[in-house]
């Protein structure tokens, strides 16, 4: 049987796109059946990398009129992003908890790169 290769849609914005390759090569369980599903996943996870950047320059905490502390409008959007980014992950077995056994693969990287699936953090040796 040949390999199943799963192929980004066009017209995909290249940041999604650079998440589609990531995710692609990191999870080879993934099936051309997963496509719609994986594409919108990326898609949301390109915004969510998006909002997050614009977190990086605005305050968490603003503050109501009567003095309040609340969650800024962009906090909110970063949490709200980041929490169907991991809905989609566990429905595409993106988390281990959800992949079958036996898929993932481990990328070789420098310590001081980054990867972006699900979340920005450094990578340690």
């Amino acid at each position: 049987m040949a390999k199943q290769t799963l192929t980004a849609p066009r017209g995909m914005d290249p940041s999604a796109k650079a998440v589609w390759k990531q995710v692609a090569s990191l999870h080879p369980h993934l099936k051309p059946a997963d496509g719609p599903m994986l594409a919108e996943f990326c898609r949301m996870y390109a915004q969510f990398d998006r909002a997050l950047a614009a977190l990086e320059e605005t305050e968490i905490l603003a503050t109501s009129s009567k003095g309040t502390p609340y969650l800024s409008p962009a906090m909110q959007a970063v949490a709200a992003l980041e929490n169907r980014v991991l809905r989609w992950a566990r429905a595409l077995g993106l988390v281990h908890v959800t992949r079958p056994k036996g898929t993932a693969t481990v990328p070789q990287q420098p310590a001081s790169e980054t990867t972006p699936i699900l979340g920005t953090f450094k990578v340690t040796a």
